[in-house]
């Protein structure tokens, strides 16, 4: 532990300098490490919070964050709830998703159905590709919210909570390796990229993930940097166990990258011996082997060649699902993800090379490359995969911004190119709110169009800002046109796509048609986890015959056939009633379908339509 360069008179001292000046903190190479006494106090001392930082530029938010950086609690409790604030749009008007929203899901709500809180099952087969943290959390906020038949939104109030949470946990992570306000400048970024603004509304695995690996990484930074210590070795290994039962040994990679960083800085080994390893594996097994040991026991061992076998080794042998990518493509889909930031990243590179020696940078260089090498080498790709790399840049970024000079204007042709990187994303938000709704169903989506084009206004004045390097303009007017600009799509103009999003439509149609008749609903061609969701655990995914025998066999009440298995449900129907026809576009697999809702006539029946 390297001890302060200052006598604690010194210290208090400038500390109190610093508490004069509304945008003072100081740069990560020139500030004081914590020791002893002082160290104890991480959580809410004022001497962690003043540790290192940056001196900021002139301008509101890093004057807001100077301030809020000096009350950190107060500071943690405002940051998680102006993440609840941008998250919430969308979380009850998005419908369910295809794929994995709604299989997460459905398995979480056939606990509650079941009371068997141990299996996961989608239907009446095993879903062991994760382990069974998500599923609880998703099963505990429906059963909070009326039980099985709670809406969406109950399901995904764990992401809701998870990513607010890890909002705030970047601001406390960083502390002891940015500072106090670049901490929170870090959490700004976080809540207004468009990643974590994504995964906070599907019920899955990636927020709590998130909010599980920042807990752990800053625990492990207060252990390898601050002061040591069992109890932030507990936090730490504790985060681990719960990450490894949300989403398997995922959480590794940003502790393995962070740990080898700074063992590379101090050339030693002795970071490896601080983390206790010996106690670690006991709390994680603590925390983890009951449920694995009994989910082993009751599948015969099928968990375990589902999880690791097909889908961990599958995803490193090739693309599944259509989802393969070559390295490479991270880097690219970074401008989107991690939009209207990932345009600036570039800039701070060099200043974080220059300073890879210190521990504190180290450490979220080794967390950020090692998880971003992973996740590049693997065959699968998919967007979110990089998510618990960001957070570890975001504080390299924070800290860059509020550096004297280390970001200095660049040259006509970076400035190009950063504005060339920023616009594509914005213009596509804007457009897909403003006329998307438009030309895909015909008709406006109204608060779609109003808020789209305040967050594409504010896109064009931050592009603006950016181009003349104005960074103290840019980042408020980003984080405006980033937090409107998703609100708009993912709560109006995504909602207003009934084509793309048929489900919801189908069970309103279907409820309509019953008269009476409880039976299971026979589907066929839209054979999407989202329908399951929708029509409820006994619809019945078959083939055109399959629900025509259905019908005719009391089996099922009602039948959605689509078009392309329309001939065979008519050559082995008889005295089917059409009700309704839905038309509907699967982006799963991009092909349109006309759907047909079809009912058993019956003689005497007193509803027929």
């Amino acid at each position: 532990m390297r001890r302060s360069r200052l006598d604690p008179a010194q210290t208090a001292r400038r500390m109190r300098a610093n508490a004069g000046q509304s945008a003072a903190v100081r740069p990560i190479s020139d500030a004081p490490r914590l020791s002893g006494a002082a160290g104890a106090r991480a959580m809410g001392s004022a001497a962690e919070h003043d540790a290192p930082g940056a001196q900021a530029p002139s301008g509101a938010t890093s004057r807001l964050a100077a301030r809020l950086a000096r009350r950190p609690r107060l500071a943690l409790i405002l940051v998680f709830l102006a993440a609840l604030a941008i998250f919430l749009p969308g979380q009850a008007t998005l419908p369910p998703t295809d794929r994995d929203e709604a299989r997460f899901a459905q398995a979480s709500r056939q606990m509650l159905e079941t009371g068997d809180f141990l299996d996961i099952r989608f239907q009446d087969s095993a879903r062991y590709n994760k382990p069974v943290g998500a599923y609880w959390l998703q099963a505990a906020a429906a059963w909070a919210a009326g039980g099985a038949d709670a809406p969406i939104w109950a399901y995904r109030a764990p992401s809701l909570l998870a990513a607010a949470l890890a909002v705030a946990l970047t601001a406390w992570a960083a502390r002891p390796l940015t500072g106090g306000a670049p901490g929170l400048l870090a959490a700004g970024l976080m809540a207004t990229c468009v990643i974590l603004a994504a995964e906070a509304r599907l019920a899955k695995t990636d927020a709590p993930l998130l909010a599980a690996t920042l807990l752990a990484m800053g625990a492990l930074a207060r252990v390898l940097l601050v002061e040591g210590g069992r109890r932030w070795s507990l936090v730490f290994w504790a985060a681990v166990g719960a990450g490894a039962l949300i989403k398997g040994p995922i959480i590794l990679a940003p502790v393995a990258g962070a740990l080898l960083g700074v063992m590379l800085a101090r050339r030693s080994v002795a970071p490896l011996a601080a983390i206790r390893p010996l106690q670690g594996l006991a709390v994680v097994a603590a925390i983890a082997a009951p449920w694995l040991v009994a989910i082993t026991l009751k599948s015969d061992g099928a968990f375990w060649s589902q999880s690791v076998g097909r889908d961990l080794l599958g995803k490193l042998a090739g693309g599944m699902e259509s989802h393969g990518g070559p390295p490479g493509w991270h880097l690219i889909a970074a401008i989107g993800v991690f939009w209207p930031w990932a345009a600036l990243v570039p800039f701070a590179a060099p200043w974080a090379w220059r300073r890879r020696r210190e521990p504190a940078v180290a450490f979220l260089l080794g967390w950020a490359a090692l998880t971003w090498v992973i996740f590049e080498a693997t065959p699968t790709k998919l967007p979110h995969y990089t998510l618990p790399a960001w957070p570890a840049l975001a504080m390299l970024l924070a800290a860059a911004l509020l550096a004297p000079g280390a970001l200095p204007q660049p040259g006509a042709w970076a400035r190009r190119a950063a504005v060339a990187l920023w616009a594509p994303p914005a213009l596509a938000l804007t457009l897909a709110a403003v006329v998307g709704p438009w030309v895909i169903m015909g008709a406006p989506a109204p608060g779609a169009a109003l808020i789209g084009l305040v967050g594409g206004g504010a896109a064009v004045l931050a592009g603006r800002a950016l181009w003349r390097w104005r960074l103290h303009a840019f980042a408020p007017l980003a984080a405006a046109a980033s937090a409107l600009s998703v609100a708009a799509v993912l709560h109006f103009a995504l909602p207003a796509l009934t084509l793309a999003f048929p489900a919801p439509q189908m069970a309103r149609l279907a409820a309509a048609h019953r008269c009476g008749d409880t039976g299971p609903v026979a589907v066929t061609t839209y054979r999407e986890p989202s329908v399951v969701f929708a029509l409820g655990t006994d619809t019945l995914m078959t083939d055109g015959a399959g629900a025509a025998a259905a019908l005719a066999e009391g089996r099922a009440a009602l039948a959605w056939v689509g078009d392309p298995e329309r001939a065979a449900f008519d050559a082995a129907a008889g005295g089917m009633i059409a009700l309704e026809t839905l038309a509907a576009f699967n982006y799963s697999n991009g092909k349109r379908v006309t759907l047909t809702l079809f009912k058993l006539k019956r003689e005497g029946a007193a509803c027929v339509a």
